[in-house]
């Protein structure tokens, strides 16, 4: 914060004094880390009308919970639920949280801290595939994983 303070305190103040040329290259930026998206192509997708998951995507989440306790210790996790376009919102909704809530709990058993954990349900508002009405694409019945950095 301070290095930001400076370099607009600088800043302003060769503009004032009618600088023309100020090269902010040569003051120091602090790197802020993005988030990170977890999606599973192939191992974390759910049968229809279902939030069971499979011994495939029980192995899968327990390498995202170690490599979550190893290298992100203070990041939060947002768990992300999504269903197909199969049935109403009213139906889907619940549906892509308890997908949501059966990876979330799949990551506490492995570890992650549940107080990091925050769980989403979005039904099939966010489709990975477009599809019309009542098409039943197992893409779109899964789960996203995003690490959000501490502030």
């Amino acid at each position: 914060m301070l290095r930001k303070v400076a370099f607009l305190a600088a800043a302003s103040a060769m503009l004032l004094a009618g600088c023309s040329a100020f090269d902010e290259d040569d003051y120091p930026r602090e790197r802020v880390a993005q988030e990170i998206d977890y999606e599973f192509p192939d191992e974390v997708f759910f049968a229809f009308n279902s939030a069971d998951l499979s011994p495939h995507a029980e192995r899968a989440l327990a390498d995202l919970a170690s490599d979550i306790r190893r290298t992100r210790p203070g990041w939060a996790v947002a768990v992300e639920g999504h269903t197909d376009t199969v049935g109403s919102q009213d139906y889907n909704v619940p549906l892509s949280q308890d997908r949501a809530r059966s990876v979330a709990d799949a990551l506490v058993r492995d570890g992650v801290n549940p107080r990091r954990i925050e769980v989403r349900g979005f039904g099939e508002r966010r489709l990975a595939v477009p599809t019309a009405n009542d098409v039943p694409d197992r893409r779109n019945r899964r789960v996203l994983v995003r690490l959000i950095p501490p502030e």
